[in-house]
């Protein structure tokens, strides 16, 4: 059957006299094809299927996962049985074509693999599920039509048995037995210096100084926060199509076993070969990455281990929390947050929180410090370019070329460099503004899908890494960072596509200012279909058989659910207004921006009168023999990382 079709040419399924019969009772065309299968369906229980009715009950399940729901709805003779579902799902099984392979051909095609955990409620606490689910994510070239013909599902007579359905679906599982001499110690690390690449800036600098420069200006309150903004003005680009997410079997493995590591590196590499792409890339959590990279690199392997980004940015976002404990910082926050909430944006935990909070209060620390430059620049000038900007009368390009916002951000980086010679505190938090601008780089390179930018952001991260001990994400971003320095030599196919095409990100909206991190696609596809309503933690069980019903028939349920969705105009749609645009939420950011701007100009951190180290909440400060030098971040990370190379050398 073609569900799709069958369901959008509803009103074809009624017999003429039938069609016409509710056409005089009843008014609206989708609610005479409905109540008219319904009747059909009634009369004729076992040798009709109207398409309505079936339509309604795979969405059910598909949405809520209730066997119950969908049973009262068939009682009623609102939607097919239980039964009927689920013999939709061992067809879709049965199917022999591989829907996903064949979307996938033609694409630019990569994945990710990340930990699937579940404590399932059992009486001792045991049997509890780990597995290693995987993602593939196709994006074809923009603007081309790759022919995917809709698959007809043959209806099976009766269900597949468990053990067909886990034959079919499984995945096999290779041991790996590691070599005698670890892969790792045959790697020679380059010299810090080397890590340095021409990078290609995408336009930030200058927009950011006008965003900053905007909340001294009258149009304040037109002004969003640093992601809304930002989005709001790059609705220009050449950005790649959205991609196409396809869930694959769920390895019923511990995902930490080498076995399962290199099991899930053959499966990729296996269905790489199918789809036609030469060199397969896949993305790994730290943990899972240094394992899967020493398995590549002993098995000869030809595919490229990819660190994840966001899990990256949240070590980050701890990494600043730690250097900047007791200066002030935490209490800044509280009249914002919640003292409980504070910890966690501290520790990166809380990652939506931590970046408002951060920008909130580089935005609050650049106004002061602006403020004390008023002399040297003409609020007029800013204003009339930030309204040429909203009201799209200038570019982006015409903001970053300016004379008068260059000549400002020179200044303003000299005023900075100079108060940071004369106060230990005021270098503590110029360094802090330094941390937060690479966040914004490496959100920004995501975002753009700027490779080189995302490149240069990793390195920046390096030394605060070594300098706060966090030093799995130290080693394994510095290795990760030396092996796609690389790329354009090793797999330069690979690095035409992500440094020109930008397909290093994942998009799953047509806008400019969208691109995501892989492993943040995964979160928000797999685990989130797997633990929301409807998923395999709801219920329905995590057994080999359910596993795999689940994961190969999400798709065509998904499809009918969007047919459904077509057919009744229930579209799930989002605004394509960022949620900092909107004016309600606008008003709360200027005004929590509002109050950590006063608290700094009770607490300035910029104040020289005072060359030591202090908290500028309380006070308190740090002697010369404390051993305390958080505001020496980058030096000593940069030592750390030289005595490690070192260290390694002599070792090999």
């Amino acid at each position: 059957m073609s569900v799709v079709k069958d369901i959008q040419q509803h009103e074809d399924t009624l017999v003429p006299l039938h069609r016409l019969f509710m056409k005089n009772l009843i008014a609206d065309e989708l609610k005479q094809s409905s109540l008219g299968q319904a009747m059909m369906k009634a009369v004729r229980p076992r040798s009709y299927i109207p398409p309505l009715l079936f339509g309604l009950g795979v969405e059910t399940d598909h949405m809520f996962g209730s066997k119950w729901l969908n049973n009262e709805l068939f009682k009623l003779g609102f939607s097919i049985s239980p039964s009927e579902v689920n013999l939709f799902k061992h067809s879709v099984i049965d199917s022999k074509e591989n829907k996903v392979e064949a979307s996938l051909r033609g694409t630019f095609t990569q994945w990710v693999a990340d930990n699937v955990d579940h404590n399932v409620c059992t009486i001792d606490g045991k049997n509890t599920f780990h597995g290693m689910g995987i993602i593939a994510m196709g994006t074809k070239k923009k603007d081309e039509i790759i022919s995917n013909d809709e698959v007809r599902i043959k209806r099976l007579n009766s269900p597949l048995t468990a053990e067909d359905i886990s034959s079919r679906k499984s995945i096999p599982i290779l041991w790996y037995e590691p070599p005698y001499t670890p892969s790792l110690s045959k790697i020679n690390f380059k010299p810090v210096v080397q890590l340095q690449s021409p990078i290609t800036f995408s336009i930030a600098r200058g927009i950011d100084i006008l965003w900053h420069s905007a909340n001294l200006l009258e149009s304040a309150d037109k002004r969003p926060q640093w992601n809304g903004f930002m989005q709001k003005f790059h609705f220009k680009g050449d950005q790649p199509a959205k991609s196409d997410v396809h869930m694959l079997p769920i390895i019923d493995m511990n995902p930490s076993d080498e076995s399962c590591i290199y099991s899930t590196l053959l499966l990729i590499k296996n269905q790489a070969a199918e789809i036609g792409v030469h060199t397969p890339s896949v993305t790994f959590d730290q943990p899972l990455w240094l394992k899967a990279f020493q398995i590549a690199e002993s098995k000869n392997l030809d595919i490229v281990i990819r660190l994840r980004g966001f899990h990256t940015l949240m070590s980050f976002l701890g990494s600043i929390g730690t250097i900047m404990e007791g200066s002030g910082l935490e209490q800044l926050l509280e009249p914002i947050y919640a003292k409980n909430s504070i910890c966690h944006i501290m520790s990166g935990k809380a990652v939506a929180r931590a970046l408002r909070s951060h920008f909130f209060v580089e935005s609050a620390l650049i106004t002061l410090l602006l403020e004390n430059l008023e002399g040297s620049y003409d609020k007029l000038d800013f204003e009339i370019m930030f309204n040429s900007l909203i009201n799209k009368e200038k570019s982006l390009e015409d903001i970053e070329s300016s004379p008068k916002i260059i000549a400002l951000q020179q200044n303003l980086e000299t005023f900075i460099e100079h108060l940071s010679t004369q106060s230990r505190t005021a270098k503590l938090w110029n360094q802090y503004l330094y941390y937060v601008s690479v966040i914004k780089m490496f959100i920004r390179a995501e975002r753009t899908g700027n490779w080189h930018e995302h490149l240069e952001a990793m390195r920046r991260m390096l030394n605060l890494f070594a300098a706060t001990a966090h030093m799995n994400y130290a080693k394994s971003a510095r290795l990760y960072l030396q092996r796609m320095q690389s790329l354009q030599f090793d797999h330069p196919l690979l690095y035409e596509q992500y440094c020109k095409s930008g397909y290093h990100c994942i998009r799953r909206s047509d806008r400019f200012w969208a691109g995501l991190w892989p492993d943040l696609v995964i979160e928000q596809c797999m685990m989130k279909a797997l633990k929301s309503r409807g998923g395999l933690t709801h219920g329905k069980g995590m057994n080999a058989s359910t596993r795999h019903l689940w994961v190969s028939t999400m798709h065509e349920c998904a499809t009918v659910h969007s047919a459904m969705s077509m057919t009744t105009k229930q579209h799930h749609t989002t605004s394509s207004q960022h949620i900092e645009c909107g004016l309600s939420r606008q008003s709360r950011d200027s005004k929590d921006l509002n109050t950590i701007i006063s608290q700094f100009r009770q607490f300035d951190p910029f104040n020289t009168q005072y060359s030591g180290l202090r908290c500028v909440f309380t006070g308190r400060t740090a002697k010369q023999g404390d051993g305390i030098d958080c505001d020496d971040a980058e030096k000593i990370g940069m030592k750390m990382r030289a005595l490690t190379i070192l260290f390694l050398a002599k070792l090999s």
